[in-house]
Order: structure tokens, then C-alpha cells, then sequence
């Protein structure tokens, strides 16, 4: 079964903690992780770490909204409703991150129509209703499975490239590039690790913030290293050791 990050951005804590039980409960092909962050800017924060796989975003922000504007805020909640700052971070903060499946959620139904200036696959009212976040999931995780057999565009130079990710034997970030190393050669692109994971199928884990590793490649998973099947040797960090055997095991259990 496949494992994905969810996020939760909301500035009411107590919503956020019951989408989160929810979404704990809802029965979806895949495991799902969820954190809750109840701001933009420690979502942001966040990002530097990790992109997780679904995001559950709300659009208005209050708080954010009136901040140093004594006008604004004594205009109390009016101010508040003209607050799309979470439509506006979709647009900032996951515009790269292809793959990355957003779920909007508020209480106001009339902004329905303005998340359309975004890429989301649901819109879902507070409060929100078990079966249609369930449904909103299973679609995500629907097109998170499907990329296990979809090609990802790679920007070479002035080229681009069409990588199936079954070649990928793994990939290593080198500052503002990465290297896609293939069964066959090496490819050199400037591009983010963390766009190019989100391209990636569930076959594929992060052992260390340098490196991604297809676990179908993988010959042994030891504490601190991970020897591939052909010959290469990668670092696991303590970090993300845990999570990278968990993974690696149920991968291979999977495969029974």
C-alpha cells in the first residue's frame, strides 16, 4: 500500500484537528499521514523539509488578513471574506509541485467559483461531510497511483525529456540541479528534487534530503546506508530513516 503526506492548512485548530480525525477514518487505497499547520507561513516554512502529496487547504485567513492595516481590520469580518490568501498560496507556494493534489475547504460556498483561478481536484464546505471528503481522496490518491505508470517531463537545456520512472534507478540533488541516474546513463537537470518526487509513483522514497532511491532497485535497506542492485551505495538520514524502512517493508510486502 502506498504512503502519502497529507497537510492540513487551517487557522481554526479545532476544524483542522476534525478534518484530520476524519481523514484518519476515511478508507482510501493507500496509507495516509496527516499534519495540520495553522498558518501559511508555517505551511511555507514546511515546504523547505518536505511537499506532501495532498494538501486540504482553507481559503480565508483572518489573522494574515488585517495584519499592520488598522483599516482592514476594524472592517472586521468584510475584511476577512476578501481574504483569498489561501487560494493566493496554492498559486505561490505549489505552482511547480505538479503532483501535488489540493482540496479546498471553507465555510464560505460563495467562493466556490474563485478557486477556479488554481489547479484543485475538489472544493469541499465546512462543515465537511465524511462521504464527500472520502470521495475528494480516493480521487487523489487515484491520480497519485496513476503516475506509477505515466512518463515525467525532465527540462534538459533547451530539450525536454520523457523518463519513464521505471528506468529511474535513483536521483541525487546537487544544489540547484539534480542527477537522474537511469539504468543505462546519467541526466543532468536544473530542477528541484522535491517538483521532480512529485512526479514520481509510490514506488519511489526519500532516504535522505540528497536522495530519492526506486525501491524496486533496491538490493539491501541497512541503517544507515541503502546498497542498490547495482553496485551503488546512498546514505539514509537518521531523519528519515524510520519512514524509509517502513516504506521499503511494505513495499516488498506488497509484492508478495
Amino acid at each position: 500500500m502506498k504512503h502519502y503526506k497529507v497537510a492540513i492548512v487551517d487557522d481554526d485548530a479545532v476544524q483542522a484537528a476534525a478534518l484530520a480525525e476524519l481523514v484518519g477514518r476515511c478508507v482510501v487505497p493507500a496509507h495516509l499521514e496527516a499534519s495540520v499547520f495553522e498558518s501559511l507561513g508555517a505551511f511555507e516554512a514546511s515546504l523547505d523539509n518536505e511537499v506532501p502529496d495532498i494538501v486540504f487547504m482553507d481559503i480565508v485567513f483572518p489573522s494574515e488578513a488585517v495584519q499592520g492595516d488598522e483599516e482592514r481590520a476594524s472592517a472586521g469580518f468584510t475584511a476577512a471574506r476578501e481574504n483569498l490568501a489561501g487560494i493566493d498560496a496554492v498559486s505561490q507556494l505549489l505552482e511547480e509541485h505538479e503532483g501535488v493534489q489540493v482540496i479546498y475547504v471553507t465555510g464560505y460556498i460563495d467562493l466556490c467559483t474563485r478557486v477556479y483561478r488554481t489547479r484543485h481536484i475538489s472544493f469541499l464546505p465546512k462543515p465537511v461531510n465524511e462521504a464527500d471528503l472520502e470521495e475528494a481522496l480516493c480521487r487523489a490518491v487515484d491520480n497519485l497511483n496513476e503516475r506509477v505508470v505515466r512518463p515525467f517531463a525532465l527540462k534538459v537545456g533547451g530539450r525536454i525529456m520523457s523518463v519513464d520512472p521505471a528506468d529511474v534507478e535513483y536521483i541525487e540533488s546537487d544544489r540547484r540541479k539534480v542527477r537522474v541516474f537511469l539504468h543505462d546513463r546519467v541526466i543532468e537537470a536544473y530542477e528541484s528534487l522535491s517538483s521532480i518526487t512529485h512526479k514520481l509513483p509510490g514506488t519511489f522514497v526519500q532516504c535522505h534530503k540528497s536522495f530519492v532511491v526506486n525501491m524496486d532497485c533496491i538490493a539491501e535497506m541497512r541503517s544507515d546506508a541503502v546498497d542498490m542492485r547495482s553496485g551503488a551505495t546512498l546514505p539514509v538520514s537518521q531523519k528519515r530513516r524510520r519512514e524509509s524502512r517502513e516504506a521499503f517493508a511494505e513495499h516488498l510486502r506488497a509484492r508478495l
